[in-house]
């Protein structure tokens, strides 16, 4: 996150897990100026992040340059305008800031958008959930995730990294009670690698869900 805010909440709640670490991202600029490498992280996690960005073809090109090949943007984004949000969010300073061709009157963007944005950003496949007739559309947010051209390495040191737009999360503590979830991810990460390209997709939608799921 841009402030401590979000970072001080995550601290208290996440506390007793010694392999998370907290630090600022700033999207507006480069990530390696700001001490984050080049194509260092397998999965990206972005919850109503990225729509706030003045520019967001430029947002979403410093993301994918966080990614190592074969990497993974996922983002939960609000993805249809509320009247009252006129009222609500729209009154929140910087609401109104974008600074693109993207956007028009509010800074939110419908899945199509979202998934021609990505490819023209350079991601090599992009898709939104819930899909296009579904009862859940009338929900306004979607699941979109897109994946960056290139093959995971077969060995990962460490197992697979990971950073959410507010925390990032390595196996810097091998702990007792991590040590299950390290296997898990480990099993994730093989699934994938060894999954076609277009089944990577689905493979990681169903990640998702059950992960929500157990929320």
């Amino acid at each position: 996150d841009v402030s401590d805010l979000f970072l001080g909440r995550a601290r208290q709640k996440f506390g007793k897990y010694p392999f998370v670490r907290y630090r600022q991202l700033d999207l507006e600029r480069d990530p390696v100026a700001q001490g984050f490498p080049a194509g260092s992280f397998d999965v990206v996690f972005g919850a109503n992040i990225l729509h706030a960005m003045t520019d967001l073809e430029a947002a979403l090109g410093r993301v994918k340059s966080l990614l190592a090949p074969g990497g993974f943007l996922v983002l939960l984004e609000v993805t249809r305008d509320q009247g009252w949000f006129d009222v609500t969010t729209g009154l929140i300073e910087g609401w109104q800031h974008f600074a693109d061709d993207l956007r028009t009157d509010n800074p939110l963007l419908p899945p199509a958008t979202w998934i021609q944005a990505l490819r023209d950003a350079g991601f090599d496949a992009a898709g939104a959930w819930p899909a296009a007739g579904s009862v859940a559309e009338s929900l306004g947010q979607h699941v979109v995730v897109a994946r960056v051209a290139g093959d995971v390495p077969g060995e990962a040191v460490g197992g697979p990294q990971a950073l959410t737009l507010s925390a990032a999360a390595g196996p810097e503590a091998a702990t007792p009670h991590t040590t299950s979830a390290k296997q898990q991810a480990e099993d994730f990460q093989q699934r994938v690698i060894s999954a076609l390209p277009m089944e990577r997709i689905e493979l990681l939608r169903d990640f998702v869900r059950e992960r929500v799921v157990e929320e």
